[in-house]
């Protein structure tokens, strides 16, 4: 094998011009090429290339040694063709700076591969070797992108790149693109693995998607509850796929089943972890008297400056009712009600977090407390001040219970005297003076038609009998009518009346 040694780059390599230390640079005009089985070895060297670098159908360019990624990188805006591209490094890892293409092997030996700014183009026998947890490609900056005919692929791994798709349909000529970012979602944020998937045919595939993950890509999510999420505008939108649903933790990977048709797919938690969300209590005001007489200013306002995490809503419940993501409106009245909050996620209403303590309404008393009433004061009948009178007779109708008063005779003041012709109802209006409360009180005075009293005489005294004259000594009967009771001017109390 021929190895051209970094301390030999300047005397040996022509075009090529090394400047600084650990630096080897190709200028625009420039170009290195590997030949043959050749390795050319970085070892804590960068390189960058603005022209043209290129290696045979087995040459390779091995970053080794120690140094930090930015260390031990490729860099520049020239064009990079490699067969096979090696990282073997004692410590750190190798980094990209550039678009390259790779035909044969991404060898990942000792240490990862960062993309930090350029995408890894991988030919039709490329393949991802040795990748692991401590030595995987990684970065934010670039993707793993792979172009391949999938007609019926049956559990397909393309380059290795760490998905298997099956599907018995042709998908024909299939984009696979793979990055290393997390994306945010409903729930929070992904796991650090996409695949964007762009088939020629890309629709009615029935397929199945397999994505594998390493642990160190979780990206805090929990691998026992993660999904497959699509997304079918780059990334703006994402859907929690539903259907037949599989994974295996222990070799890493999610898998949905049913699949119709390919777009940007990730991973990540249906839900955030709400177990250890602690959320606050509501804040009460509670009611009270307003001008009006009625019971108002009683308001529930949610929590100040609290939001549950991406992905889940903060819910209501009211004396251990229904929780809703609506908050409750306070009941002036009453009945009092006990308030709790909590986080429920969105997408699976079972996850949730602990219930906060309970927060209870106190609502004002009544504030009517006018309990108006009407004193009669009357005479007339049999029985004084039993509001029953005779006609022709006055009453005197007194109310209390408040500070003014309206009666509905038009009178203001709290006495009143009426003389009712016949059986009459009167009222008042009771207001008090602290929350211009009011109330109503009534009273009903049974007025009695006056009697018409006659006198009958019997007697057979004089000349004609019961003509009311008689002789001396002679005696007259008179029967009293028209009433109930009687009083004679003589003394008698009965009706009838024998005097002489």
């Amino acid at each position: 094998m021929k190895n051209i040694l970094y301390t030999l780059f300047v005397s040996c390599l022509f075009s090529v011009h090394a400047f600084g230390q650990g630096a080897l640079f190709i200028p625009a005009n420039g170009s290195m090429y590997i030949s043959g089985t050749g390795t050319l070895t970085l070892s804590n060297a960068k390189l960058t290339n603005n022209g043209v670098f290129a290696s045979g159908t087995d040459g390779t360019l091995l970053f080794a040694g120690n140094a930090a990624n930015a260390n031990a990188s490729l860099n520049g805006t020239g064009t990079t063709t490699l067969q096979n591209l090696v990282v073997n490094k004692s410590a750190n890892h190798a980094q990209l700076n550039q678009d390259i293409t790779v035909n044969g092997n991404l060898n990942l030996l000792s240490g990862g591969f960062e993309l930090n700014n350029g995408d890894v183009s991988l030919g039709n026998d490329a393949m991802l070797l040795n990748e692991t947890e401590a030595n995987r490609v990684f970065g934010a900056g670039g993707e793993l992108i792979r172009t391949i005919l999938l007609n019926a692929p049956g559990s397909i791994n393309p380059s290795n790149l760490g998905l298997e798709i099956t599907s018995s349909a042709n998908l024909g000529l299939t984009i696979i693109r793979r990055g290393q970012s997390a994306y945010v979602l409903a729930s929070g944020n992904s796991i650090l693995r996409y695949f964007n998937i762009i088939p020629a045919n890309n629709n009615g595939l029935d397929a199945i998607f397999r994505m594998f993950y390493f642990d160190s890509e979780l990206n805090s999510n929990n691998e026992n509850n993660i999904f497959l999420w699509k997304s079918t505008n780059n990334g703006t939108d994402w859907t929690l796929q539903s259907g037949t649903f599989s994974r295996n933790t222990t070799q890493n990977w999610v898998q949905l089943a049913g699949i119709n048709d390919f777009s940007l797919w990730t991973a990540a938690n249906n839900c955030a972890d709400l177990s250890e969300i602690s959320t606050p209590e509501v804040s009460i005001t509670n009611s009270v008297c307003q001008a009006g007489c009625g019971l108002g200013g009683g308001v529930i306002t949610a929590p100040a400056n609290f939001s549950c995490p991406n992905g889940a809503s903060l819910q209501y419940q009211v004396n251990n009712g229904t929780w809703s993501s609506t908050l409750p409106i306070y009941e002036q009245s009453g009945p009092a009600q006990t308030v709790k909050t909590r986080c429920s996620c969105d997408a699976d209403n079972t996850v949730v977090s602990p219930a906060s303590n309970g927060v209870t309404t106190v609502p004002g008393p009544t504030c009517n407390t006018v309990t108006p009433a009407i004193a009669v004061v009357e005479n007339s009948g049999l029985i004084a001040n039993d509001a029953v009178t005779c006609a022709g007779a006055s009453v005197n109708l007194t109310a209390s219970g408040g500070d003014s008063y309206a009666w509905s005779t038009g009178a203001t003041t709290a006495s009143i005297t009426v003389t009712p012709a016949s059986t009459s109802t009167y009222s008042v209006t009771v207001t008090s003076i602290e929350f211009g409360c009011t109330a109503t009180s009534t009273r009903t005075i049974t007025v009695n038609p006056l009697p018409t009293p006659a006198i009958a005489v019997t007697e057979t005294s004089g000349t004609a009998n019961n003509d009311g004259q008689i002789c001396a000594g002679a005696s007259a009967t008179l029967t009293a009518s028209g009433g109930t009771s009687y009083a004679w001017s003589n003394g008698v109390n009965a009706a009838v009346n024998t005097v002489t």
